[in-house]
């Protein structure tokens, strides 16, 4: 009887320490449940990798965009910047006519020159000469100080569109 008052012991504490176990252990549908939720979690963060991906390419298409914006810009800045001596030549060259121009008038005392020119003809024929070639001649300076205009304006022109295409070029690289 000992015996079996030994085994009933050691029998209910095993019961016991099995009901224990089981109360702790997991049913099939909270296993279920559990791998529901982390098939859901996986799910979510293949869709939050999916959207990174998509922004990735999204910022590597305006870095082309960007970099093409650029490379057009330094190669209008380089053109309007060639453009811009072009025209410094051409203003110096049309300043220097000038400037000869009115010394040569200074020199004849203007319009004075003119007349005393044509009516300086010996003839009618050297008269309607002598006036066509005045004619010309003031044509000629009217021209050459429309030209320098002309160039000057288009100068100041190209200057502010060169400041500008910089200003953007600037604008586009701090982006």
């Amino acid at each position: 009887m000992v015996d079996m008052k030994k085994i009933l012991k050691v029998f209910t504490f095993s019961l016991l320490l099995l009901l224990y176990i089981n109360t702790e252990a997991k049913t099939l549908g909270d296993l279920k449940n559990e791998l529901a939720q982390y098939e859901k979690e996986m799910k979510e963060n293949q869709d939050k990798q999916k959207l990174t991906k998509e922004e990735i390419a999204k910022v590597n298409e305006r870095i082309n965009v960007i970099t093409k914006t650029i490379d057009e810009s330094e190669v209008k800045i380089k053109k309007l910047s060639e453009e811009i001596v072009v025209l410094e030549q051409k203003a110096e060259e049309k300043e220097t006519e000038i400037k000869d121009v009115v010394a040569f008038l200074q020199v004849t005392n203007s319009e004075n020159a003119y007349m005393e020119y044509i009516f300086g003809a010996q003839s009618i024929e050297d008269l309607i000469l002598r006036s066509a070639v005045s004619e010309q001649l003031v044509a000629y300076n009217e021209d050459l100080i429309t030209e320098y205009n002309e160039t000057v304006k288009e100068y100041r022109t190209k200057t502010e569109e060169l400041e500008l295409e910089i200003e953007n070029l600037n604008n586009e690289q701090a982006n």
